[in-house]
């Protein structure tokens, strides 16, 4: 039982803090394997494999997951993917070049590899700075967002999420994040 009561109902029975619904009611389990595991294959062959490694189950109630702060991720292509387009386009010109080009890789089929080059890395840059300031402004929201959230009560009785002492900042539960949206 909370000491905030709801806007809906005025009672505080059956409210309780958002962020410790979502912590009571998930849980993460972990699990490693290792050892020779024996089996028989599609074929009949008997098989020995040796699985090994660790995985995480995170379980949570619905209520839990339908609370949970969904986080938003920055748009762009990251620092990895504009490498990786650079290299790739660049590739591409090298070996259109050549194919086009004289059979020797003369000075003016080099000029044009170099231009391409260049472009291709100043896109690669642009794509960078716009992942990064794309990733900044969606780590702003989430700081937010998470303030907000943290901030919330729910009630059972009416399905509602609420900021204590702000009447007008309660909505049902699966729009909870119109409180972050539009209230911030």
């Amino acid at each position: 039982m909370s000491g905030h009561t709801c806007p809906e109902c005025q009672l505080n029975d059956r409210v309780a803090k958002v962020s410790a619904i979502v912590a009571a009611g998930t849980s993460t389990t972990t699990g490693s394997t290792t050892g020779w595991s024996p089996g028989i294959s599609a074929d009949g062959d008997f098989t020995f494999s040796l699985p090994f490694g660790s995985s995480d189950q995170v379980t949570a109630t619905e209520l839990s997951r339908k609370l949970r702060l969904a986080e938003e991720r920055g748009d762009g292509a990251d620092a990895f993917g504009a490498f990786l387009f650079f290299a790739l386009s660049t590739g591409l010109v090298v070996l259109f070049a050549w194919g086009v080009g004289e059979p020797d890789f003369k000075a003016s089929t080099a000029a044009v590899v170099l231009l391409s080059a260049l472009g291709c890395l100043t896109l690669s840059v642009m794509l960078a700075v716009i992942h990064d300031k794309s990733s900044q402004r969606a780590k702003e929201r989430n700081q937010r967002a998470r303030a907000v959230w943290e901030t919330l009560y729910y009630c059972q009785r009416d399905d509602v999420v609420y900021v204590p002492r702000q009447p007008s900042r309660c909505v049902p539960s699966d729009r909870m994040s119109d409180l972050w949206r539009d209230g911030n």
